[in-house]
């Protein structure tokens, strides 16, 4: 076809895309282009609204007048009730406007000190008509929720005013190599920049994904899209949240300031920018744009996102929303438990209520009676946003115990149940999991366990219950084979952690309570604590598959932290989490095929701890939900900012706080700043011998090296662009070390075996993330190879000799040998005790001659460097 043809078809485009967009037909358009057009021009049409108007509230809402707005209930001793945007158990007051209209609390103050009535002055935030305000006690002093909480929580319901949707149009150009630069210029952000020669699509923007709205060529390298928002009143926006779903980086300008970026390795990308890393599209993130408020204008504020791709890339996305927030008002003070008052004065100064209350006690809360003017009292059930319940003269405290201790027994026995410091509570009680209510049968005063039964019990007083909810398991039978945790929650929460693969974060927890046993079957300790699945791949299935599972310790649902030595060997006996892991690519029916042993990734942990480097411990456990057996699980810590404070941290530093960051470049704590900075190096064209000596800097080196060596010499093929965790400590000159994690395709998972040769394969995962960029950067070093071979020589004598990894898999197997008969008949009944015996077996073929043939394939491949460094043994 002649160059003649081609731009009458180009003109063709123009007028059809036009025409299209004029009659607002985006679907027809979108899919003719994704189609017929593979790398059309800009289009020009005409311009939407310049603004996004925000619509006001129906009516300004008044001044707080005097005797509308009461101090009406205070907890100042919470510990279970309820918890802030920040997952604290925050203490808290409540206020109640007693009118018929909307109050604006602005230009008003909360106080604890007669002297200093305005201490904490009040944002711009409505106390609906005849509604109620809670005002957090935390000493956080702050008007806006934290990035992590809107995370955590339901966003949707945070959101004030919507100020820029998800398909709402935008102004655009695009680089592309068949496009060039486009209509790009280098003040496209600025707030008086003339866009006229934008193209005007609705968001998102991008192309592979069969979603976007506007399509893009494939060949796009950048995209450069603004739009304007009208904001009538700055002043009344409290937080500023911006929502992004991108594919692979952006960077975000608000009136021409930059407000966020990730991926980016510029300020101010142009045609050319190159994302650092790949991130795929599907989850959107949340960024606090609360910082720039100063940046926001009365009236007209521009919006400009420049999206980045990589390369090659087979999609790209960057789709948009803007949103306010409602505020959540944080006070600079706390509220003493041992008693005192507060004051709520108007912007005049004027006292509009005083509250003084008594000494408290735990999650019992005081205030104001319902229509008895003046009378002040003690409610057993704070009511927060909802008017105070049945008033009590004194706080009734107490729990739940038990008699006989919970544990196991060979014979049925006589359970008895009260609640101390309350002798006027009556305990009621369930055996499904199951809360108690009002309805429950009632303890009078014991039960008789004749079978393996799990009471959940609490105390109740005319009807309402004023206790926590309590667990007591009881085994009737054989004393257990291994240490046991039994976990007791309402079946309905448990379906909702099991089967909801694609929930993560805190809201998907659910409440549940803990009791370990050891393995003479004697309770060791007992919480309430928080439920969520745990995994990637191995979340999939149905109710009858085993999965893993994460505890959470917080003083929301019980004791802040699991107090007991769960591991025989470990130092540490506090923990705030624990990972209950099911093994999935390591058991039969489950990822590991006909070679499962179940233990593989529990070896290679105990022989990095042997290397020298920080390890999580583990333990078996046998697992049983509301008495229902759920098989053997490897109990493990969580490699987090709490392992590290517990393991790594200097015993003479009092607080550490860490940068962590796992697969995916998920940040776990602190910031990626570091990480991303260690990103580019690693990929950048330093000088060789100023790059060697930087890497020195920003990483151990000793810790990386054996962290190599490790998962090299184990043959773990799900690493290094899977699987890994990396830390530094947030000081200066805090060095980045690396944890093994989840190294279940280890140690002979698969063929050929122990004669494999990894080093290849870990050279060839170059660009596919930091672990191996930085492996192949170190190995074109001479100095860093002799370094290597040098530890790895130490290693293959010491931690990594046969005899001392035929050890760990001796105390494994010796572990598991009594109980996997009626794991693999309740969970994999096609395979056999005589099948994974002998697979315990190959594995310890594989310790055994692993350590020859990792010599020489080191060997090999440092000589094939270029440095004839290693020398044959």
């Amino acid at each position: 076809m002649s160059r003649g043809t081609f731009s009458i078809i180009g003109v063709c485009v123009v007028a059809i895309a036009g025409a299209l967009a004029l009659l607002g037909e985006r679907r027809r358009h979108r899919d003719w282009e994704r189609q017929r057009v593979a790398a059309p021009p800009p289009v020009t049409v005409p311009s939407p609204p310049r603004t996004t108007r925000v619509r006001r509230p129906p009516r300004r809402p008044a001044r707080a007048p005097e005797g509308c707005l009461l101090l009406n209930e205070i907890l100042a001793s919470n510990q279970r009730t309820d918890v802030d945007d920040d997952g604290d158990t925050s203490d808290w007051v409540e206020l109640l406007n007693t009118c018929d209209e909307d109050v604006t609390l602005k230009g008003c103050a909360l106080s604890d000190d007669p002297e200093e009535p305005r201490k904490w002055l009040f944002p711009s935030v409505i106390v609906p008509a005849r509604g109620f305000l809670r005002v957090w006690l935390s000493g956080k002093d702050r008007a806006s929720v934290s990035v992590e909480a809107l995370s955590r929580a339901d966003f949707g319901a945070s959101i004030e005013r919507v100020l820029v949707r998800r398909g709402d149009p935008w102004r655009y150009t695009i680089a592309s190599r068949s496009l060039g630069a486009g209509a790009y210029r280098r003040d496209w952000h600025s707030v008086d920049f003339d866009d006229s020669g934008f193209a005007v699509g609705p968001s998102g923007f991008g192309y592979g994904d069969g979603d976007d709205a506007t399509v893009v060529p494939q060949d796009t390298t950048a995209v450069f899209i603004r739009t304007a928002v009208s904001i009538e009143d700055p002043g009344a926006v409290a937080q500023l949240v911006l929502r992004i779903d991108y594919d692979d980086g952006f960077v975000a300008y608000l009136n021409g300031v930059r407000v966020a970026s990730v991926n980016s390795p510029v300020d101010h990308p142009d045609p050319s920018t190159i994302a650092v890393t790949k991130r795929e599209a599907g989850t959107a993130e949340l960024f606090d744009l609360t910082p720039h408020l100063a940046s926001l204008r009365r009236g007209t504020n521009v919006l400009a996102i420049a999206g980045i791709n990589d390369r090659p890339s087979s999609d790209m996305s960057l789709v948009p929303e803007l949103f306010t927030v409602q505020p959540v008002c944080h006070v600079s003070f706390r509220a003493p438990r041992a008693g005192g008052q507060l004051l709520l004065s108007a912007s005049s100064g004027a006292v509009l209520d005083r509250l003084e209350y008594p000494e408290q006690m735990p999650d019992r809360s005081w205030g104001r009676v319902s229509g008895e003017i003046g009378r002040l009292a003690y409610f057993l059930q704070p009511t927060p946003n909802a008017p105070n319940g049945r008033p009590f003269d004194r706080p009734i405290a107490g729990e739940v115990t038990f008699d006989p201790a919970p544990g196991f027994s060979t014979r049925s026995i006589t359970v008895t149940a009260r609640v101390r410091d309350g002798e006027e509570l009556e305990v009621r009680y369930t055996t499904d999991g199951t809360a108690p209510d009002a309805r429950s049968r009632r303890f009078s005063p014991s039960a008789r366990v004749s079978r393996s039964t799990v009471f959940r019990a609490a105390g109740f007083v005319d009807g309402e219950r004023v206790t926590p909810v309590v667990s007591a398991s009881y085994f009737i039978g054989d004393p257990p084979t291994a240490p046991v945790m039994s976990i007791s929650m309402d079946p309905s929460h448990f379906l909702q952690v099991h089967m909801r693969d694609e929930a993560r974060g805190r809201g998907a927890e659910r409440p549940a309570f803990l009791e370990v046993f050891d393995e003479g079957g004697a309770l060791v300790a007992s919480t309430a604590f928080g439920l969520r699945l745990h995994g990637g791949w191995g979340r999939r299935g149905g109710i009858g598959t085993k999965k893993s599972y994460r505890a959470y310790f917080r003083r929301f649902y019980g004791d802040d932290r699991l107090r007991c030595r769960i591991f025989e060997d470990g130092e540490v006996d506090s923990f705030d989490k624990l990972v209950l892991r099911a093994n999935y690519n390591d058991r039969f029916a489950g990822g590991g095929g006909h070679y499962a042993v179940y233990f593989r990734d529990a070896v290679i942990r105990d022989l990095h701890r042997d290397m020298g480097c920080a390890a999580g411990r583990g333990a078996w456990y046998l697992v049983y939900v509301n008495m229902e057996p759920k098989g053997l699980f490897d109990v493990t810590e969580r490699l987090d900012e709490d392992f590290l404070d517990s393991h790594v941290r200097p015993p003479d530093v009092e607080l550490l706080e860490w940068d962590v960051i796992k697969t995916g470049n998920e940040v776990l704590s602190g910031t990626r700043d570091e990480w991303d900075a260690l990103r580019l190096l690693v990929r950048s064209s330093e000088p060789p011998g100023e790059m060697y000596r930087e890497i020195a800097r920003r990483v151990d080196l000793e810790n990386f090296t054996d962290y190599m060596i490790l998962n090299i010499w184990s043959q773990n093929r799900d690493w290094p662009h899977n699987n890994w965790y990396a830390a530094r400590p947030r000081v200066e000159g805090g060095r980045w070390i690396f944890l093994s994690w989840d190294a279940e395709w280890g140690l002979g998972w698969r063929d050929p075996g122990y004669n494999d040769e990894l080093f290849s394969f870990v050279l060839s995962k170059a660009g596919r993330g930091v672990i191996p960029d930085l492996f192949n950067t170190l190995v074109g070093y001479e100095e860093y190879r002799r370094f290597f071979e040098e530890r790895a020589e130490r290693h293959l004598e010491a931690a990594l000799s046969p005899a001392n990894a035929l050890a760990h898999v001796e105390r494994h197997r010796a572990r598991i040998d009594p109980l996997i008969a009626e794991e693999i008949a309740r969970f994999a009944p096609g395979h056999s005790p005589a099948r994974w015996r002998a697979n315990v077996e190959r594995v310890r073929h594989f310790v055994a001659n692993r350590g020859a043939y990792f010599r020489r394939n080191m060997v090999e491949c440092f000589a094939r460097l270029g440095g004839g460094v290693a020398r044959s043994r």
